[in-house]
């Protein structure tokens, strides 16, 4: 009887163990959980934070580019020389150097043609002309040495080449010269394109 009574006490306490060490493994599993989701919150908010910073980078980056640019579009990346019968723009790496003279009937464009804004540049070299006509001389001779122009400046050299056309309908003088580099076809095949929409003497010089 005692024996079984042993046994019984045994059984009984061996169960209040299972049960505290399962209320305890319950009790862990609760407190992992928990840090895991604090973990999980607190990741979320640095990311969050991440996130704003990395935006207010780009705002600021933005900002500072649209400005620099502002400043660039304000500030004239040529310089424009007016001299009695003379007149002359300064090449630079992105704009071609223009020089007109009506004491000598030399119109001459020469260099790279890739401005920010081709109409700005190109109205001024209309403009230029303009003045010229006022004082054309019986003969005049174009040079276009240009080494590269992009897309934006091609519809605009065509203005200038119009503008040239009404000198040549006055006098019949006019005569256009169209150097290229003879490895450069595309630059051939450019001046034979102006030379087909403008009825003004055209010449092919090969460099």
């Amino acid at each position: 009887m005692e024996i079984l009574l042993g046994i019984a006490i045994g059984l009984e306490l061996f169960l209040i163990f299972l049960i505290s060490k399962k209320d305890y493994i319950n009790q862990m599993h609760e407190c992992n959980f928990q840090e895991l989701e604090l973990e999980q919150k607190q990741e979320q908010e640095f990311n969050y934070q991440e996130f704003e910073q990395a935006q207010k980078q780009e705002h600021n980056y933005q900002e500072r580019k649209r400005k620099n640019q502002e400043q660039e579009y304000k500030q004239p990346e040529y310089s424009i020389v007016k001299h009695f019968s003379a007149q002359s723009i300064g090449g630079t790496p992105k704009t071609p150097a223009v020089n007109i003279d009506a004491s000598k009937g030399i119109i001459e464009i020469k260099g790279r043609s890739i401005p920010e804004n081709s109409i700005e540049f190109y109205r001024n070299v209309v403009d230029m002309i303009e003045d010229y006509t006022e004082k054309t001389p019986p003969q005049t001779t174009v040079n276009i040495k240009l080494e590269y122009f992009n897309t934006s400046s091609s519809k605009c050299i065509l203005d200038v080449f119009k503008k040239i056309e009404t000198i040549h309908n006055v006098n019949q003088g006019v005569t256009i010269n169209w150097f290229y580099d003879k490895e450069d076809e595309d630059m051939l095949e450019a001046g034979q394109d102006y030379e087909s929409l403008i009825r003004v003497p055209f010449q092919m010089i090969e460099e």
